[in-house]
């Protein structure tokens, strides 16, 4: 992950992710911040992406059973919601 000040669209900068083994990790242990159950959270990001080739994942959080994530899918931006089992998908057009 490379800080980008160029690409930047609020704030001082930006992260850079060029595709290849990129992830953020917010926490080193596993407790306290992001840890913790919680039962409600909001996600908000910007991006630019260069290639909408492909399955590329862009979120992920919990898992199939109770989750979020977020994906480009070949030119369509998807988003794939599990709630006690329960899923949803939503799939829509997208250009960077």
């Amino acid at each position: 992950v490379l800080f980008n000040a160029i690409h930047k669209v609020e704030g001082s900068h930006s992260m850079f992710f060029d595709g290849s083994n990129d992830l953020v990790n917010v926490g080193g242990t596993n407790t306290g911040f992001l840890h913790e159950p919680f039962t409600q959270w909001s996600v908000a990001f910007w991006m630019k992406a260069n290639l909408l080739t492909n399955t590329r994942i862009i979120y992920d959080q919990g898992g199939s059973d109770n989750g979020i994530a977020f994906r480009i899918n070949v030119s369509k931006l998807e988003v794939g919601i599990a709630s006690a089992n329960v899923r949803r998908l939503l799939s829509v057009p997208f250009t960077s």
